[in-house]
């Protein structure tokens, strides 16, 4: 198993415990219907940021990139990925999604460091 994958196994893991405990906390004021769907929802977009930020991480070696640049690469994965799933997600919610996918990335390269 390489560094990637690792790390992607850690942090779908991390992140899935937190998902449930957001979960319970919203069930009891949020119809079961719609809590199933925004929960698959942000389920699916979590897994699809942190496949961006890997596919991004992939396409950029060798290569000088503005952070820009490397968001918009990310965001271009996930919004074909997201189309091709039949799913819709506004940018704001693409841009929270990664954002939070690169931090969790960072801090978990930080504590490998210490």
């Amino acid at each position: 198993m390489d560094w990637y994958q690792i790390i992607l196994f850690v942090l779908t893991f991390i992140v899935g415990g937190l998902l449930t405990m957001l979960a319970q906390s919203l069930k009891k004021n949020v119809p079961k219907e719609k809590l199933e769907e925004a929960t698959k929802m942000l389920e699916f977009g979590t897994k699809l940021a942190l496949q961006a930020v890997s596919y991004v991480e992939q396409i950029r070696k060798g290569k000088e990139m503005t952070p820009e640049e490397l968001y918009n690469e990310a965001a271009n994965f996930f919004k074909n990925m997201a189309a091709k799933a039949g799913l819709e997600f506004t940018d704001t919610q693409i841009k929270g999604l990664i954002e939070a996918a690169v931090k969790v990335g960072n801090d978990f390269w930080n504590t490998l460091k210490e």
